[in-house]
């Protein structure tokens, strides 16, 4: 029997500016915006936790901390302090043990992220490498190309699938993985990548709800079509995703998100009620 939600929020990824996309969410909140069903991607996987179990302070203090140790952003150089290794990963797993009991009992979730067979990655990697040096020289779709080498597919995982906490953690790391720059993550036996290389619908991610919101990371004007609202931010978010060097500006883009909710108070309640 398929199932059907009142209301489902989808989440953008993003990079350190999805603490903007959860100031959202709480925000809703606020005015009595009850979703009964997440989606997110990349980043924002980890995110729409912190929402359906109200511990978004508990990740910004966690997480924070590991931001603070990481005023440089030597990615490269540093390796332990890249987010995807022992930052965003470490944080993740120490969330989930300390506020996140049993990550199959709340509101239901939906996490996707791009998936493809290991079998000659270690060449094809170096084969988009090459292309990226190109990329400006003949204007070509980064994406796309990467798409098609890779064989890219949309995986998606739910709470029916009953992971394990450390299942989810993998599975949201994958999510956010851009490989080869970092370690690898598999599901099922495949390799799991960033799921901003697919060419996603995020209306079909919420087909199953009656209504949604699809949270957008990033300065637009937003609108409501059809059974959709599409929420931007109305201010230009200069934050560089990848800027994970301070708490502060996982508190302020927060902070802006909530902002952001109240602002268009009138919109979002006359989309719900």
């Amino acid at each position: 029997m398929k199932k059907s939600y009142h209301l489902g929020i989808f989440l953008e990824g993003g990079g350190i500016r999805t603490f903007y996309g959860g100031g959202v969410i709480d925000g809703l909140k606020k005015v009595s915006v009850k979703p009964d069903f997440y989606c997110g991607i990349s980043a924002s996987a980890g995110t729409i936790f912190g929402n359906m179990f109200n511990c978004n302070k508990a990740i910004i203090d966690i997480f924070g901390k590991k931001c603070n140790n990481n005023s440089k952003n030597f990615y490269f150089f540093r390796k332990p302090h890249f987010p995807h290794n022992a930052m965003m990963e470490g944080a993740l797993l120490e969330i989930f043990k300390k506020h996140i009991k049993n990550p199959n009992n709340k509101e239901e979730w939906g996490i996707t992220s791009g998936i493809t067979p290991k079998d000659n990655s270690y060449l094809k990697t170096h084969l988009v490498l090459y292309l990226m040096v190109l990329k400006n020289v003949f204007h070509i779709n980064l994406f796309k190309i990467f798409r098609r080498i890779f064989e890219v597919k949309e995986e998606r995982v739910s709470s029916d699938n009953n992971l394990s906490s450390r299942e989810i953690v993998n599975f949201i790391m994958g999510s956010s993985s851009i490989y080869p720059f970092i370690k690898p993550h598999y599901y099922m036996g495949k390799l799991l990548l960033e799921a901003n290389c697919l060419d996603l619908d995020y209306e079909k991610c919420l087909s199953d709800c009656k209504k949604g919101i699809i949270i957008y990371n990033r300065e637009g004007k937003s609108y409501i079509k059809d059974n959709i609202l599409h929420f931007y931010s109305s201010q230009k978010l200069e934050w560089n995703i990848l800027d994970y060097t301070s708490k502060e500006k996982l508190q302020e883009l927060r902070k802006i998100g909530i902002s952001e909710a109240k602002k268009q108070k009138e919109m979002i309640k006359k989309f719900i009620f």
